[in-house]
Protein backbone atom coordinates (compact mmCIF):
# COMPACT_ATOMS: atom_id res chain seq x y z
CA UNK A 1 0.00 0.00 0.00
CA UNK A 2 2.62 2.16 0.84
CA UNK A 3 4.35 1.46 -2.20
CA UNK A 4 1.45 2.44 -4.63
CA UNK A 5 0.69 5.50 -2.38
CA UNK A 6 4.49 6.52 -3.39
CA UNK A 7 4.19 5.66 -7.00
CA UNK A 8 0.64 7.71 -6.67
CA UNK A 9 2.10 10.62 -5.23
CA UNK A 10 5.05 11.04 -7.70
CA UNK A 11 2.46 10.58 -10.86
CA UNK A 12 0.40 13.60 -9.63
CA UNK A 13 3.36 15.74 -8.76
CA UNK A 14 4.36 14.99 -12.59
CA UNK A 15 1.11 16.17 -13.38
CA UNK A 16 0.99 19.01 -11.69
CA UNK A 17 4.28 20.24 -12.58
CA UNK A 18 2.93 19.90 -16.34
CA UNK A 19 0.12 21.82 -15.51
CA UNK A 20 1.86 24.47 -13.96
CA UNK A 21 4.82 25.18 -16.58
CA UNK A 22 3.93 28.11 -18.53
CA UNK A 23 3.62 26.91 -22.52
CA UNK A 24 4.53 29.66 -24.94
CA UNK A 25 5.01 29.48 -29.32
CA UNK A 26 8.36 29.03 -30.81
CA UNK A 27 9.94 32.10 -31.09
CA UNK A 28 10.65 33.62 -34.76
CA UNK A 29 14.11 32.23 -36.34
CA UNK A 30 17.57 33.89 -35.69
CA UNK A 31 18.34 35.84 -38.60
CA UNK A 32 21.16 34.79 -41.51
CA UNK A 33 24.53 36.88 -40.80
CA UNK A 34 25.86 38.38 -43.78
CA UNK A 35 28.31 35.49 -44.14
CA UNK A 36 25.50 32.52 -44.44
CA UNK A 37 23.84 35.08 -47.12
CA UNK A 38 27.48 35.77 -48.92
CA UNK A 39 27.47 31.54 -48.84
CA UNK A 40 23.73 31.13 -49.97
CA UNK A 41 25.16 33.47 -52.73
CA UNK A 42 28.62 31.99 -54.01
CA UNK A 43 28.03 27.61 -52.29
CA UNK A 44 26.49 26.39 -56.12
CA UNK A 45 29.99 27.67 -58.09
CA UNK A 46 32.13 26.84 -55.10
CA UNK A 47 30.19 23.26 -55.51
CA UNK A 48 30.86 22.89 -58.52
CA UNK A 49 34.45 22.29 -58.06
CA UNK A 50 34.19 19.66 -55.05
CA UNK A 51 32.01 17.13 -53.74
CA UNK A 52 32.93 16.77 -50.26
CA UNK A 53 31.34 19.22 -48.07
CA UNK A 54 34.05 20.11 -45.85
CA UNK A 55 35.89 21.43 -48.96
CA UNK A 56 33.12 23.41 -50.12
CA UNK A 57 33.07 24.97 -46.36
CA UNK A 58 36.65 25.57 -46.18
CA UNK A 59 36.67 27.39 -49.55
CA UNK A 60 33.91 29.21 -48.64
CA UNK A 61 35.45 30.44 -45.74
CA UNK A 62 38.63 31.34 -47.04
CA UNK A 63 36.53 33.05 -50.16
CA UNK A 64 34.96 35.55 -47.13
CA UNK A 65 38.34 36.41 -45.57
CA UNK A 66 39.34 37.61 -49.11
CA UNK A 67 36.38 38.92 -49.39
CA UNK A 68 36.88 41.83 -46.81
CA UNK A 69 36.10 45.51 -47.92
CA UNK A 70 33.82 44.09 -50.02
CA UNK A 71 30.78 42.44 -48.22
CA UNK A 72 28.64 45.91 -48.37
CA UNK A 73 26.00 43.96 -50.34
CA UNK A 74 25.42 41.10 -47.54
CA UNK A 75 25.64 43.00 -44.76
CA UNK A 76 23.04 45.05 -45.84
CA UNK A 77 21.01 41.66 -46.48
CA UNK A 78 21.86 40.93 -42.91
CA UNK A 79 20.88 44.35 -41.41
CA UNK A 80 17.28 43.97 -43.35
CA UNK A 81 17.03 40.72 -41.89
CA UNK A 82 17.94 41.63 -38.07
CA UNK A 83 15.89 44.64 -37.97
CA UNK A 84 12.82 42.20 -39.57
CA UNK A 85 13.70 39.84 -36.82
CA UNK A 86 13.58 42.53 -34.27
CA UNK A 87 10.13 43.56 -35.41
CA UNK A 88 8.98 40.02 -35.56
CA UNK A 89 10.56 39.07 -31.71
CA UNK A 90 8.75 42.23 -30.13
CA UNK A 91 5.26 40.80 -31.53
CA UNK A 92 6.76 37.08 -29.74
CA UNK A 93 7.65 38.68 -26.86
CA UNK A 94 3.81 40.80 -26.06
CA UNK A 95 2.26 37.55 -27.27
CA UNK A 96 4.01 35.46 -24.47
CA UNK A 97 3.46 37.99 -22.40
CA UNK A 98 -0.09 37.76 -22.57
CA UNK A 99 -0.24 34.12 -22.38
CA UNK A 100 2.10 34.23 -19.12
CA UNK A 101 -0.57 36.72 -17.69
CA UNK A 102 -3.99 33.96 -18.64
CA UNK A 103 -1.73 31.48 -17.24
CA UNK A 104 -1.05 33.14 -13.78
CA UNK A 105 -4.47 33.87 -13.71
CA UNK A 106 -5.73 30.35 -14.76
CA UNK A 107 -5.99 30.25 -18.27
CA UNK A 108 -5.29 27.34 -20.18
CA UNK A 109 -1.92 27.92 -22.64
CA UNK A 110 -1.44 24.87 -24.94
CA UNK A 111 1.18 26.08 -27.93
CA UNK A 112 4.19 24.19 -26.57
CA UNK A 113 5.80 23.59 -23.17
CA UNK A 114 8.89 25.73 -22.70
CA UNK A 115 11.89 23.50 -21.99
CA UNK A 116 12.63 23.24 -18.08
CA UNK A 117 16.13 24.80 -16.93
CA UNK A 118 17.25 21.35 -16.73
CA UNK A 119 16.84 20.43 -20.41
CA UNK A 120 18.92 24.05 -21.41
CA UNK A 121 21.48 23.20 -19.35
CA UNK A 122 22.08 19.99 -21.17
CA UNK A 123 22.02 21.81 -24.50
CA UNK A 124 24.01 24.36 -23.50
CA UNK A 125 26.64 21.35 -22.49
CA UNK A 126 26.12 19.73 -25.44
CA UNK A 127 26.32 22.57 -27.86
CA UNK A 128 29.95 23.49 -25.62
CA UNK A 129 31.24 20.09 -26.41
CA UNK A 130 30.69 20.20 -30.26
CA UNK A 131 32.42 23.02 -30.27
CA UNK A 132 35.48 21.58 -28.70
CA UNK A 133 35.67 18.62 -30.55
CA UNK A 134 35.70 21.24 -33.78
CA UNK A 135 38.71 23.20 -32.26
CA UNK A 136 40.50 19.86 -31.67
CA UNK A 137 39.89 18.93 -35.25
CA UNK A 138 43.41 18.72 -37.17
CA UNK A 139 43.80 21.09 -39.95
CA UNK A 140 43.50 19.50 -43.39
CA UNK A 141 45.28 19.56 -46.71
CA UNK A 142 43.55 22.27 -49.10
CA UNK A 143 41.94 20.35 -52.44
CA UNK A 144 43.33 20.29 -56.26
CA UNK A 145 41.18 22.88 -56.28
CA UNK A 146 41.56 25.50 -53.65
CA UNK A 147 45.50 25.38 -54.78
CA UNK A 148 44.28 26.66 -58.49
CA UNK A 149 42.02 29.39 -56.91
CA UNK A 150 45.46 30.58 -54.99
CA UNK A 151 47.86 30.59 -57.57
CA UNK A 152 45.11 32.12 -60.35
CA UNK A 153 43.08 33.95 -58.06
CA UNK A 154 45.05 37.47 -58.34
CA UNK A 155 45.74 37.09 -62.07
CA UNK A 156 41.53 36.68 -62.51
CA UNK A 157 41.09 39.99 -60.24
CA UNK A 158 43.06 41.66 -62.45
CA UNK A 159 40.33 40.81 -65.56
CA UNK A 160 37.81 43.39 -66.61
CA UNK A 161 33.72 42.18 -67.37
CA UNK A 162 32.42 43.46 -70.77
CA UNK A 163 31.65 46.98 -69.01
CA UNK A 164 35.58 47.47 -68.57
CA UNK A 165 35.10 46.98 -64.64
CA UNK A 166 36.51 44.61 -62.82
CA UNK A 167 35.04 41.40 -61.79
CA UNK A 168 32.97 41.46 -58.79
CA UNK A 169 33.51 38.53 -56.04
CA UNK A 170 31.10 36.35 -57.70
CA UNK A 171 32.29 37.03 -61.42
CA UNK A 172 36.25 36.04 -59.94
CA UNK A 173 34.54 32.57 -58.02
CA UNK A 174 32.73 31.76 -61.21
CA UNK A 175 35.78 32.51 -63.72
CA UNK A 176 37.81 30.37 -61.59
CA UNK A 177 35.47 27.50 -61.91
CA UNK A 178 34.92 27.84 -65.12
CA UNK A 179 39.07 27.76 -65.77
CA UNK A 180 39.38 24.43 -63.33
CA UNK A 181 36.59 23.13 -65.41
CA UNK A 182 38.24 24.13 -68.69
CA UNK A 183 41.67 22.40 -67.96
CA UNK A 184 42.93 18.92 -69.52
CA UNK A 185 43.49 15.50 -67.31
CA UNK A 186 47.52 16.53 -67.47
CA UNK A 187 46.85 20.17 -66.53
CA UNK A 188 44.54 19.19 -63.18
CA UNK A 189 47.30 16.06 -62.31
CA UNK A 190 50.06 19.02 -61.60
CA UNK A 191 47.92 20.43 -58.67
CA UNK A 192 46.73 16.68 -57.59
CA UNK A 193 50.39 16.15 -57.11
CA UNK A 194 50.70 19.59 -55.12
CA UNK A 195 47.38 18.61 -52.94
CA UNK A 196 49.01 15.20 -52.32
CA UNK A 197 52.24 16.81 -51.40
CA UNK A 198 50.67 19.22 -48.74
CA UNK A 199 48.55 16.32 -47.28
CA UNK A 200 51.83 14.29 -46.36
CA UNK A 201 52.98 17.40 -45.13
CA UNK A 202 49.38 17.56 -42.66
CA UNK A 203 49.94 14.15 -41.63
CA UNK A 204 53.71 14.47 -40.62
CA UNK A 205 52.70 17.54 -38.46
CA UNK A 206 50.08 15.36 -36.92
CA UNK A 207 52.27 12.30 -36.26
Amino acid sequence: ASATGKKGGKKKAAQDEGADAIALPPPPKRPMSAYLYFCADNRPAVSKTSTKLGDVSKELARLWKEAEGGREKWEAMAAEAKKKHELEKAVWDKECEKLRERAAMGGVVNPGVMPSGKETKKKAANKKKKKNEKQEKPPRAPSAYMIFCSEKRKSVMEMTNDDGEKLSFGEVTKTLAAQWKALGEDEKKIYTEKQKLQAAEVQAKEN
